[in-house]
């Protein structure tokens, strides 16, 4: 599992982009797959609820926040993780592929 540290201004349009790859560096298909991304004791958004699309063949996750809804969010650092949820074969893959610390910062900050 891979970490980053990310970061969102309140007020602002959020979009963040990851390709899930394996070790040769080649994306991994994610066809029938679900994505969600969790802002520990602040928020989660999924594919479910239109925040995040994926790319199956090429691997990309995409998430997306509104100016509307990061406007609301109160400033500060957060955990978050990024969760992916196969098909069904017999039962669903679950996997946490991404996590790390998330900077909120006020809209008048720099």
């Amino acid at each position: 599992m891979a970490s980053t540290a990310l970061e969102m201004i309140r007020g602002t349009t959020w979009q963040q982009a990851f390709i899930y790859k394996n070790e040769d560096q080649t994306p991994i298909d994610l066809t029938g797959y679900s994505a969600s991304f969790t802002i520990v004791h602040l928020m989660t958004l999924s594919t479910e609820e239109g925040n995040i699309t994926i790319t199956p063949l090429s691997g990309q996750i995409d998430l997306r926040l509104d100016y509307t809804v990061t406007a609301q969010l109160r400033a500060g650092v957060y955990n978050y993780y990024l969760t992916i949820t196969g098909p069904q074969d017999p039962v669903p893959i679950v996997d946490r592929i991404l996590d790390g610390r998330i900077t909120i910062k006020s809209e008048e900050c720099c």
